[in-house]
């Protein structure tokens, strides 16, 4: 079913991407003859309800599986071609397997962290590695890809760093920008602690890549040394 073509992910904050901030550049990318799997991902921390909660929260009719679908609906995919999956019913292998027959794969998360665990346990990016669809990660998934993610420590009110998968090399990013201290104080210790870009993402903004390519959607911006000045600026105020 799938053909010869080029890898292609997307890196995306929400399910927003159907806005005209995008759809200019990605209408192109979907028909109405694709398959999507959708696989919201979350931790399951060893309680039985863990189960019954996350089929609840996606089961058709609810709003999250409304919310899921519908940028795949407004690009012209059949309903009928649109599947989201409970991951707790599969390992690498059946997981594998099932990816390879789906045009567009995309993976959702509200929580950074709970994306890199499942994302782990599932060796899921070693699945895609020959995946030649579409792979889109939102939010929380698209974050823990580079080689450090932040996570918001209500406790400490600032930004805590974690290790990433390195899976998008030389940059780190932002997902879910907003200009807040917080977030203005992570990109500048990012780009002077680290000495890294920072791939920026505000609410409408996104990265499309491809084997060849990085094209920024929408609002979304690189920062790098050459901006700190600025940075600060905004931060100071």
């Amino acid at each position: 079913m799938l053909g010869e073509k080029n890898m292609i992910q997307l890196l995306l904050n929400k399910t927003n991407f159907d806005g005209r901030w995008a759809a200019e550049t990605l209408f192109t990318l979907f028909h109405e003859n694709q398959k999507v799997l959708i696989i919201p991902l979350s931790q399951k921390t060893g309680w039985a309800s863990d189960y019954e909660d996350y089929t609840n929260k996606f089961e058709q009719g609810s709003e999250y599986h409304a919310d899921l679908i519908r940028p795949f609906l407004r690009y012209g995919i059949p309903k009928k071609n649109i599947r989201i999956l409970n991951h707790f019913d599969y390992d690498e292998d059946s997981l594998s397997r099932l990816i390879n027959n789906y045009d567009v794969v995309c993976f959702s998360a509200e929580e950074a962290l709970d994306a890199y665990n499942c994302l782990l346990d599932l060796n899921i990016l070693n699945v895609l590695s020959n995946y030649d669809g579409i792979s889109i990660f939102l939010s929380g998934a698209a974050s823990v890809l580079s080689e450090y993610f932040p996570v918001y420590d209500d406790a400490y009110e600032t930004f805590i760093t974690y290790d990433g998968f390195n899976y998008i090399e030389g940059v780190d990013l932002v997902m879910d920008y907003q200009e807040t201290d917080e977030y203005l104080k992570y990109i500048i210790e990012t780009i002077e602690d680290r000495n890294r870009k920072v791939l920026i993402c505000p609410k409408d903004g996104g990265v499309l890549l491809t084997d060849t390519s990085t094209e920024l959607l929408g609002s979304a911006f690189i920062a790098d040394q050459n901006d700190l000045d600025e940075i600060y600026r905004l931060y100071r105020e």
